[in-house]
């Protein structure tokens, strides 16, 4: 039996600003909150028995779309994606001889690249990728590449090392190795998964073609593994109410031979509830509500829509009417900040549109703006400032990977927040 938190734990909890993951079931779905400095900064769910990000399957053409140059596969169990022909390169095809065409009924190995999002099927690429905690292992493209982190030195020893492994050297793939990999001190490890992945590789293509079903034959690693790496990384502590959920996550930190001791618990303190003792209702309200507050009084409008996102930043409650451009600049730079955070825990994406305060400063537009760009480059992935309109709006651009938050607090039962 797991023993409840004391209540001067939970203080020096409330108090704390590192890193705490708070994990919910919901169905056939699990959810977790990322917490910083008490707010959410990432918003994760995944659905058990769909296909997600990662995944690689032998697929099936059954349509082809010239007027988009697109291929529409079946991956088995009802499930389908979508494959954009122009990045077909190198595919690995089990039925014939590939002949420089995607042909209908041919069977070919994909792997999910982003997932399916409202009527959007999934889409998928023939560029195979399996990714470790060291390096990221390819069946295309035939290199060998550093993080671009890396300092030049460390690469020459990393090099160094690798070139007392053949079965690496002469891979007919690609292997990137990450900036971790490099420090001296992960050098062991890192060889040895590269080598791990690169087998893994090796057998999953060379096997595939006697394989005559579709469907899925690499799973990629779920979310409890993204967060228990996390937690590794940053030191923080994971949080879940279910004792299943409790145990599942041990097994998956024993399976990545990471030691769990006080980073995964159960939380079951029966004076607050997890919600309260993290005020749970109040960070997500900020990252759904449609007016934001900043402490100058200034305030956001974050509007979506179906073809783009519209955030307006207004003087509201602020004082400072004797410096106009003081009072502006100062409000439009909390909004820079404020903004970028939103898009990220919001998990904005496509085009953003912001709609700063006005201000007829030169030398004030080029401080908001460098201060914008620097803010959006820190998020993951970045969004990107494209251009400033005529009108003075601001355009931006972000990939989209997986749902905003519209999408995911639909999806759920939202008494599991309360």
């Amino acid at each position: 039996m797991i023993k409840p938190r004391k209540n001067l734990d939970i203080k020096e909890e409330m108090k704390s600003n590192d890193w705490r993951y708070l994990v919910y079931e919901t169905g056939q779905k699990t959810l977790s909150l990322c917490v910083k400095q008490h707010r959410i900064m990432d918003v994760f769910l995944e659905e058990r028995c769909k296909i997600k990000v990662g995944d690689i399957y032998l697929g099936r053409v059954t349509r082809i779309v010239k007027n988009i140059d697109a291929a529409f596969l079946e991956l088995g169990n009802d499930q389908s994606c979508f494959l954009p022909l122009a990045d077909v390169k190198e595919p690995l095809l089990t039925n014939r001889k590939y002949d420089g065409q995607i042909k209908e009924s041919d069977q070919l190995v994909i792997q999910i690249k982003k997932e399916a999002y409202k009527s959007k099927m999934a889409v998928a690429s023939t560029k195979l990728e399996i990714v470790g905690d060291y390096c990221v292992v390819s069946n295309q493209n035939n290199s060998m590449s550093f993080s671009k982190k890396t300092t030049p030195e460390k690469r020459e020893s990393m090099r160094l090392e690798i070139e007392k492994y053949p079965e690496l050297l002469h891979y007919n793939g690609s292997i990137l190795l990450r900036t971790k990999a490099c420090d001296a001190k992960h050098h062991k490890n890192a060889i040895q998964e590269a080598l791990n992945l690169t087998a893994q590789m090796l057998e999953m293509t060379e096997n595939v073609i006697h394989r005559p079903k579709i469907g899925l034959i690499y799973e990629a690693e779920g979310l409890y593994h993204d967060l228990i790496r996390r937690c590794n990384n940053d030191g923080g502590i994971i949080y879940t109410q279910a004792q299943s959920q409790y145990e599942q996550l041990k097994k998956v930190a024993n399976e990545l031979q990471l030691d769990c001791d006080g980073m995964i618990r159960l939380y079951n303190d029966e004076s607050i509830s997890m919600n309260a003792l993290f005020g749970v209702g109040n960070m997500i309200k900020d990252i759904t509500s449609e007016k934001v507050w900043m402490k100058s009084g200034g305030n956001l409008y974050i509007t979506p829509t179906e073809a783009l996102t519209v955030i307006d930043v207004n003087t509201a409650k602020s004082q400072g009417k004797e410096k106009r451009e003081e009072t502006f600049l100062a409000i439009n730079l909390e909004a820079a900040t404020q903004i970028a955070y939103q898009i990220r825990a919001r998990n904005l994406s496509g085009m953003i549109i912001v709609d700063f305060i006005n201000m007829n400063d030169e030398k004030s537009i080029t401080i908001l703006l460098e201060a914008f760009k620097k803010a959006l480059s820190c998020i993951n992935p970045p969004g990107i400032l494209v251009d400033v309109t005529k009108l003075g709006l601001i355009e931006i651009t972000r990939k989209k990977e997986t749902a905003d938050i519209y999408q995911k607090m639909t999806s759920i039962d939202k008494t599991i927040l309360l």
